[in-house]
């Protein structure tokens, strides 16, 4: 038997924009909670009335008040931060959770927020002006870990 999720996440930069459902769709099981983040809904959260709780800004900072909330039985709908969180202490993504054969390219993040004020970006909005960058280590251990899982 399926055993179906608690909740579904989302995560989904404003390119995504057109890719994300008006109303997230948790017809398949009823009591199913929303929750969302990332730089779409952090900008934009406001035309997403279904989803039950917004976790905007850096997920660093407003993720582990969510989920203690949530353990506790009392999340509130929107968790939010001014502050940036310290980049250095961002721990590698997990790559085991995905089929890299899957992906025709690979990415990661090296820095957060830019310097300059370019109208058409919203970069500084989202992360602000003072770059913040991981250490060399760090880099090339999330190198060395996505080639050492076969990536080519």
């Amino acid at each position: 038997m399926r055993k179906w999720p608690s909740k579904i996440e989302r995560a989904l930069s404003t390119r995504h924009y057109h890719f994300s459902p008006r109303e997230p769709d948790s017809s398949q099981q009823p009591g199913l909670k929303i929750v969302a983040g990332g730089p779409l809904f952090t900008s934009e959260y406001d035309q997403f009335e279904d989803v039950d709780h917004f976790e905007l800004n850096e997920a660093e900072l407003t993720l582990p008040p969510f989920l203690a909330d949530l353990e506790k039985g009392c999340a509130q709908h929107i968790y939010e931060t001014s502050e940036f969180c310290d980049i250095r202490k961002t721990p590698a993504p997990l790559w085991e959770l995905i089929d890299l054969k899957h992906y025709a390219s690979m990415s990661i993040q090296f820095s957060r927020a830019c310097p300059f004020n370019c109208e058409f970006c919203n970069v500084t909005t989202l992360f602000g002006h003072r770059v913040r960058m991981k250490t060399a280590e760090q880099i090339i251990a999330e190198l060395d870990e996505i080639y050492n899982r076969g990536w080519r």
